[in-house]
């Protein structure tokens, strides 16, 4: 998801309702809602980029791990470490495919960016820019 969303998001576009409509592969259905550059559309704007990412990222990590750990009634310490990786495979692949091979040069951006991101969703309040960069850069 990561990736492919870094891809939408590096072409000037943005989905706008992501959380529902991704398959469990990962590929995006209901394209009626994509907008931006390609189609002859103004830029989205940035809170545009970050909605896309941040509602993805919640709607993943928070509503899927927590139904797993009650459902296997597992420790939840595990669970948030699982949702931690989650996201930071997520961030990771996302930020690798939008700046396609460039992430050294973006470190400022990324770590704003992620800054933000973290009053949208609480699960990127447990990676840091670092922890991205390192696992951006061996995915």
């Amino acid at each position: 998801m990561g990736y492919a969303i870094g891809r939408l998001h590096s072409e000037g576009a943005t989905h706008g309702y992501l959380p529902q409509n991704y398959t469990t592969l990962g590929c995006f259905v209901d394209l009626d809602s994509v907008t931006g550059l390609p189609f002859g559309e103004p830029s989205p704007k940035h809170s545009d980029f970050l909605h896309d990412i941040g509602s993805t990222i919640t709607t993943i990590f928070q509503a899927k791990y927590s139904m797993l750990a009650q459902s296997l009634m597992e420790d939840y310490a595990q669970v948030a470490a699982m949702q931690r990786e989650g996201t930071l495979n997520f961030l990771a692949a996302y930020y690798r495919a939008l700046f396609n091979g460039s992430l050294p040069i973006e470190a400022g951006r990324i770590n704003h960016e992620i800054v933000r991101l973290a009053s949208i969703s609480s699960l990127v309040r447990s990676v840091s820019t670092k922890d991205v960069m390192a696992r951006a850069e061996i995915i």
